[in-house]
């Protein structure tokens, strides 16, 4: 198992807004404090309704059959995709020996950031992709 020194930590999510189709981008909603540029992820953990039953904003979060459904793209301000369709499921530790997805310092662009479905097997409309962030204040 990996771990990580967790300096600060963030559940973001991204919603499915209509109803699931292969190549369909669904993007981050907007958290007010990590919006600004001013920080840099290092890690991600993605999570399924198996470890998380509801988002932050009480949506449905999508079943552990639909993970191998989507992959997820970082971007920064300048729209660089810097992480481009990583598999969603790379990112969920209890189903990838217990390993967090780290990075060198992303200055990810959140609202910019999004998941695409790759396959629509067990996804829904109004589900919700959850991880949690880990990052630091640029100083």
């Amino acid at each position: 198992m990996q771990n990580a020194i967790i300096h600060r930590s963030v559940l973001a999510e991204a919603r499915i807004t209509a109803t699931p189709a292969v190549g369909q981008r669904y993007f981050f909603d907007d958290i007010p404090d990590i919006s600004k540029n001013n920080i840099v992820v290092y890690g991600i953990i993605g999570y399924s309704a198996t470890q998380l039953a509801l988002s932050p904003a009480q949506r449905t979060v999508i079943a552990a059959a639909a993970v191998p459904s989507l992959s997820f793209t970082l971007v920064d301000a300048q729209n660089v995709e810097l992480v481009q369709r990583m598999p969603v499921y790379d990112t969920v530790r209890s189903l990838n020996g217990g390993f967090i997805a780290v990075f060198d310092d992303l200055r990810m662009n959140l609202t910019r950031s999004y998941i695409e479905v790759m396959a629509t097997t067990s996804l829904n409309s109004g589900e919700s992709w959850v991880c949690e962030l880990l990052y630091r204040y640029i100083k």
